[in-house]
């Protein structure tokens, strides 16, 4: 690549510019020149070669060529967008993201790897999880495209990099929350069921720190990060719904770790230490289904083989709702959302699940974006104002919780130091949710270190505050109306008309 400063080479980057393009250009020999068409596709991970699946009709002219030239070259692009050059024509231009690469495409004949392929197609094409049949692989061709070598490059707005701050050397600048490439997460989620679960996996181990502050956390292994206690790693974090009932997840995530050979080493055989928190979204579709083993294997397997991670209704996000303190009738619907920072080489970030009592604001406004309805659930209004309209005690509230979030960072701590940086991330936490750390709110935020930068660990917690506020508000602009529930976009929607 003649452009090295513009070289990705981190894997999960590379698979954040995959996930964020909705269709690749497939190029074919065709005699004296080249065919390219644009397709949908879906993708995964293995060994390191990048597997994509395409449909097509059953007989047409890309078929011919592929099985007469099964050499292919691929080009897929995300985050387009035109650089204006102003007065100087020379000075326009685009910036992008792409994924460039050479391999060999066939076509698909066995029936269970054309239902994978169809399956891992729909689910990149629209988020959900459809189950595909007999009938459907037989009423089309799956085109398979291998890539054992490829490259990728970002091309970024100028917008994007900020000018050095305060005689800083090193420029501040946004990052995808999948540019933390020790850190690969998973998620899956049953839609119809409103519920999921998101699963952060680290190969090596990761330092890890907790801060609970809400009153009804639902969690397992949080005693693993106290400070004094021996352990000084996790290999996983799960971030799940179903309440209490969602924990076994972990138990899947721990199976399919200990499959790959990941965890402490006792001898006889690793034991991965995988700490889990979860929020209540038992009100949201139907209460009787909740993560379990099997969804939590497949998301940790998700994580170390084609990591999925997306803002909005995925995942431990799929049944999030917030400003709840009327019950669900005036609530809105939540989600996931991520957000992270550099600085030089230091990197902080954070994923939160947003599924507060209380209402969401725009941190940087103060304006409140989602929460509870008004009586006509066309606008907002203040959770924290309806409270005050009666003092009685409310004895269940249990409609309402929580908040959990994972700050990472590669600056390099220790477990009590996670621990501070956690507690001020709660801060951020305090800036866009009011009200916050109530008695039914799980509130729950972990702290991991994979790095080895060198920083200031009250900048971190300074940053890591700003991650989590920068997360939440972008989990409730990422969501879309489901279940009954409007969301921030929707509701805009309805302002605007």
């Amino acid at each position: 690549m003649r452009r090295k400063d513009r070289e990705i080479t981190q894997i999960g980057e590379i698979l954040r510019i995959v996930q964020g393009a909705r269709y690749l250009h497939l190029g074919l020999f065709d005699g004296e020149a080249p065919y390219v068409v644009p397709l949908h596709f879906g993708y995964e991970l293995t060994d390191g070669r990048l597997i994509f699946y395409m449909h097509s009709a059953r007989e047409g002219h890309k078929l011919d060529l592929i099985r007469a030239h099964p050499q292919v070259c691929v080009e897929l692009e995300c985050s387009v967008e035109p650089i204006s050059g102003g007065d100087v024509p020379c000075e326009y231009g685009a910036a992008f993201a792409s994924v460039m690469g050479r391999g060999t495409a066939e076509i698909v004949s066995d029936q269970q790897e054309k239902l994978h392929g169809l399956a891992l197609l729909m689910r990149h094409q629209t988020g959900r999880r459809f189950a595909m049949d007999a009938a459907m692989a037989a009423a089309v061709e799956i085109i398979k495209v291998t890539l054992p070598t490829y490259t990728a490059k970002v091309k970024p707005h100028p917008r994007q990099e900020a000018a050095p701050r305060n005689g800083e050397t090193s420029p501040r600048r946004e990052i995808p929350i999948t540019a933390f490439d020790r850190v690969r997460i998973g998620q899956t989620e049953n839609a119809a069921a409103g519920t999921g679960c998101t699963v952060f996996v680290c190969r090596e181990g990761m330092r890890a720190g907790l801060d609970v502050r809400g009153g009804g956390p639902a969690s397992r292994e949080s005693q693993l990060l106290h400070p004094l206690m021996a352990a000084q790693f996790v290999h996983a974090i799960v971030l799940g719904g179903g309440s209490a009932f969602g924990l076994g997840a972990a138990d899947g995530v721990m199976r399919c770790l200990e499959e790959r050979d990941i965890g402490y080493d006792v001898g006889v055989t690793k034991v991965p230490l995988v700490a889990q928190s979860d929020i209540f979204d038992l009100t949201v579709g139907d209460a009787r289904v909740r993560p379990d083993a099997a969804m939590g294997y497949e998301a940790a397997r998700l994580a170390l083989d084609a990591p999925n991670y997306r803002d909005g209704g995925f995942g431990a996000g799929c049944g999030a709702t917030v400003g709840k303190i009327r019950g669900m009738d005036h609530c809105m619907k939540s989600g996931i959302g991520s957000w992270a920072v550099q600085i030089g080489d230091l990197q902080v970030g954070a994923v939160a699940v947003v599924n507060a009592l209380g209402d969401v604001y725009d941190w940087r406004t103060g304006q409140e974006v989602a929460g509870l309805l008004t009586e006509d659930r066309t606008g907002l209004r203040s959770t924290a104002e309806y409270m005050e309209g009666s003092v009685r005690v409310v004895d269940n509230k249990f409609t309402g919780n929580t908040t959990v979030a994972v700050v990472m960072t590669n600056g390099r701590f220790e477990k009590s130091q996670l621990c501070k940086i956690a507690g001020m991330a709660h801060d951020g936490l305090a800036r866009s949710v009011r009200p916050v750390h109530t008695s039914a709110d799980g509130d729950s935020i972990y702290a991991v270190s994979v790095g080895n930068v060198e920083a200031d660990q009250d900048l971190v917690g300074i940053l890591a505050a700003e991650a989590v506020s920068g997360a939440i508000l972008r989990a409730v602009e990422s969501a879309e109306s489901a279940y009954g529930y409007p969301a921030a976009r929707e509701l805009r929607g309805r302002e605007n008309r």
